[in-house]
């Protein structure tokens, strides 16, 4: 998925192991060392006084329509004329639009369909109804549809979602990776979850860009490295990574003064409100996280955060139910540590 980012991700001219690629099993988080592909990271400072317009929240994995109005992006990303083209792939914003252009046989508006039936955005989550659009995509060689199957099958424990999840990455899928990525980090193997995410980030998944900064949060490695990928997750449209990004520039992590930081989190906090107004669960979810105080930059307010994870369970969150009911977080899914000699 693009977004429109103030930064500049490129793989170096070289990098990794090409033979361990079919040898390797990636839920082995040794198996990772031969796959790392060097990143160069070209940053210029976020200006949060810049026009604040974002993308639509990241997650199906495919490029949003910019087209001109009366247009839409067909199967070669390309802009055609919806009247004239037999299929387009969906907006996303609309599943009744999604399930008719699956239907006329668009294999991602099936990925997309699939997407949000599996994350309950706007919609009820249905997993079987997730599935059944994403082996449509699939069988229709669409590689974000197959990296779904991936997603459904390893919430249901299924192991062979990380053959899944490796197979798809392996084809460019950033959701494929980010998969992958997902599994080390709930092992606890923040190293390779890292790595993997980085990978996810440069294919242009932002919200992999999130999870890249928060696993090397966690490792406690050069702050200026999570910082980066925080920076690239918020300006790709992934709201946590404002929030992450502004709370390390309170906390003196980056280049810029400290009112920058505070500007960064209100950005992060109103994208979030509208997102959970529009029924996107993980963002009600976050948001009872930062009134609980998980983000440095505003005073913990409980009566806040429970109505956010009450929205956010009774959409099907179970990481907000466990906050409900006293309980926590699958490890290395939240916000930064606080640093030493942080109140």
């Amino acid at each position: 998925m693009s977004g429109d980012s103030k930064s500049d991700v490129k793989n170096a001219a070289h990098g990794g192991n090409p033979s361990s690629r079919h040898d390797s099993s990636m839920d082995d988080a040794a198996a990772l060392k031969d796959c790392q592909v060097p990143l160069t990271l070209h940053l210029r400072p976020i200006d949060a006084s810049e026009n604040t317009s974002r993308p639509p929240p990241p997650g199906h994995g495919f490029a949003t329509n910019a087209c001109a109005p009366g247009e839409a992006l067909d199967a070669h990303q390309s802009c055609i004329k919806i009247s004239k083209g037999p299929t387009y792939q969906c907006s996303g914003n609309d599943v009744n639009e999604c399930r008719a252009q699956c239907d006329k046989g668009s294999p991602q508006s099936c990925a997309i369909a699939g997407y949000i039936f599996e994350k309950g955005e706007g919609v009820k989550d249905d997993l079987d109804l997730a599935l059944k659009y994403y082996t449509k995509a699939c069988d229709g060689h669409e590689n974000e549809g197959c990296a779904g199957i991936g997603y459904i099958l390893s919430k249901r424990k299924d192991p062979s979602s990380t053959d899944i999840f490796r197979k798809s990455c392996e084809r460019g899928s950033a959701r494929g990776c980010s998969g992958i990525g997902q599994q080390l980090r709930l092992k606890g193997d923040y190293g390779p979850a890292a790595k993997i995410f980085g990978r996810a980030c440069s294919l242009g998944y932002k919200r992999a860009c999130f999870y890249a900064g928060a696993m090397l949060s966690k490792l406690r490695t050069n702050p200026e490295d999570g910082f980066e990928f925080y920076q690239m997750a918020c300006y790709g449209g992934d709201e946590r990574g404002c929030l992450a990004a502004g709370a390390m520039e309170l906390d003196g992590v980056g280049t810029r003064a400290n009112p920058a930081g505070k500007a960064l989190i209100e950005r992060g906090r109103i994208g979030l409100e509208k997102e959970c107004d529009d029924r996107h669960y993980e963002s009600c979810e976050v948001l009872g996280d930062f009134w609980m105080g998980q983000f440095t930059g505003n005073t913990p307010t409980k009566d806040k955060a429970r109505s956010y994870y009450d929205i956010a369970c009774k959409g099907g969150s179970e990481n907000a139910c466990a906050e409900l009911r006293g309980g926590s977080s699958p490890p290395g899914s939240g916000p930064p540590p606080k640093p030493k000699g942080r109140r």
